[in-house]
């Protein structure tokens, strides 16, 4: 029989629970290996640096900069897949977790199942975004976008005259 190759999975986890429960779930999980677990960005670099990780966990709670630690984990290792872990209730903190690296975004809301599925997906090239988190990114999206066709500033006839230009009638036409 030969030997699978397992994911070494780096965990950075500032709270205590959550980097034990992730640790458990890791090792517990065929074709996945903790290769380090630690509470902070400085103890995980010796494993960054020496290649002994195929992906990073990182948790976050409340408050901090997990943008930055994402972004700095990027940095440090620029090929190795990112999922993050912690409760997200703005889009402002999810989309900079996004823009900063992160391939995963996994509220600590849902089921441990789903840092399961966004492990898998990642360590295939995929990108993942829980439900929950997904609602969010996609309500903001819409926001935006509302914000920046709002046309408050023209006159009822331009914006008329603007709906047939988007129609490809000519000048003429119109």
């Amino acid at each position: 029989m030969g030997k699978t190759e397992r994911t070494r999975v780096v965990v950075l986890e500032p709270n205590e629970r959550w980097r034990q429960h992730l640790k458990l779930l890791i090792g517990e999980t065929s074709g996945l290996a903790c290769a380090e677990v630690a509470q902070r960005l400085d103890q995980i670099i010796p494993v960054l640096s020496d290649g002994g990780a195929d992906l990073v966990l990182v948790g976050f709670q409340e408050g901090g900069f997990p943008s930055a630690l994402v972004a700095e984990v990027r940095r440090l290792a620029p090929s190795i897949p990112i999922v993050t872990v912690g409760f997200v209730e703005k889009s402002q903190l999810l989309i900079s977790l996004l823009v900063s690296g992160a391939d995963a975004v996994i509220s600590k809301d849902e089921s441990s199942l789903h840092v399961l599925e966004a492990i898998e997906i990642v360590r295939k090239g995929g990108v993942y975004l829980s439900v929950s988190l997904a609602r969010l990114l996609v309500d903001a999206l819409r926001t935006n976008i509302g914000e920046r066709s709002d046309l408050g500033g023209l006159s009822p006839r331009e914006k008329e005259v603007l709906q047939w230009l988007a129609t490809g009638l000519t000048d003429h036409q119109i």
